[in-house]
């Protein structure tokens, strides 16, 4: 099909929630089916997702915008960017399935990257499934490079929990707002990025359902976070660094305890051989496989880093 002529982009606004969702939830779906999928991405209807417009715009408010179609303005696609301290992160790239192949998710990246680049930032990153290799080629087209490959994976938690237990997991605890410090230099030091903010706002979040633990370290400071999500259809694993693969195991044991009967998902990095085989004993199957782009500046990870789909400012 051919790219549309005129595309007219403007910021969302809260006013913008549900014909979002809409769109979010149309646009997975669709891509989906279309691809072999099968089956429905998210099922429930567009409610189960207004969960991600309701976090990206309280966390960024401002920072997110649309494409509509100037005849009838309606929504064409959509998406979240995230300013932190030393990148930009940039969210999923929604395009309706009516526009599929049309250029807008293109114009949407671009008015992200110019804009980036204005404010004279040095780094980008966004993640992208290779399930989608049109999005996956549209962002490396774009100066973005692969960096880092997870297995996008769901762990089935048995409704007695998973038996297993190791040496960590009583050093694991639910974070306060004093962890706030030590989780941004424990990030700083295994990942290069600081997003204080988005601890803040996940730690006040608990009553939304949405979680941080932390994993102490035998000598002070911290060995592990990380942010967690069971609010409604989703239940989500991420974002979250540990030291080590066994401290990793032992953030998610913990963590898993509070998904019984659920199957929540995580992103596993690949480099990791000894938590993904522990993953696999778990009965972990792999969804998908994502693949984390930079443009620009790049800390190679330290330790075990655990990208999040939401909050997705990593």
């Amino acid at each position: 099909m051919r790219p549309i002529q005129a595309i007219e982009l403007r910021a969302l606004g809260p006013e913008d929630k549900f014909e979002f969702a809409e769109m979010f939830y149309s646009a997975f779906n669709g891509w989906y089916w279309r691809h072999g999928w099968a089956a429905d991405y998210f099922s429930g209807g567009p409610a189960t997702v207004e969960v991600f417009f309701t976090i990206n715009d309280q966390l960024d408010p401002g920072c997110g915008i649309v494409a509509v179609n100037p005849g009838s303005g309606r929504m064409m696609g959509g998406c979240f960017y995230h300013p932190r301290a030393r990148h930009v992160s940039i969210g999923s790239l929604i395009v309706h399935p009516n526009y599929f192949g049309r250029g807008v998710g293109k114009a949407l990246l671009r008015h992200i990257v110019d804009d980036a680049d204005r404010a004279g930032y040095s780094t980008l990153r966004m993640l992208s499934s290779t399930f989608n290799i049109d999005g996956f080629s549209l962002s490396n087209r774009a100066g973005f490079t692969p960096r880092c490959g997870y297995h996008g994976m769901a762990i089935p938690v048995p409704l007695r929990g998973i038996e297993e237990r190791t040496a960590g997991m009583e050093r694991v605890r639910e974070a306060t707002a004093a962890d706030i410090p030590a989780i941004a230099a424990l990030e700083m030091e295994m990942s290069g990025i600081s997003r204080e903010p988005d601890y803040r706002y996940a730690i006040e979040q608990r009553q939304e359902g949405m979680f941080v633990a932390v994993l102490e370290g035998k000598g002070g400071g911290l060995d592990g976070y990380m942010v967690f999500l069971k609010r409604g259809a989703l239940s989500l694993l991420g974002p979250g660094v540990a030291r080590t693969a066994h401290d990793a195991a032992s953030l998610l044991l913990v963590v898993l305890d509070r998904f019984k009967g659920l199957a929540p998902m995580v992103l596993a990095p690949m480099a990791g051989d000894a938590l993904v085989t522990r993953l696999y004993h778990w009965g972990a199957r792999n969804i998908e496989i994502h693949m984390q782009q930079v443009r620009g500046v790049f800390q190679p990870c330290a330790g075990v880093n655990f990208p999040g789909l939401l909050p997705e400012t990593g």
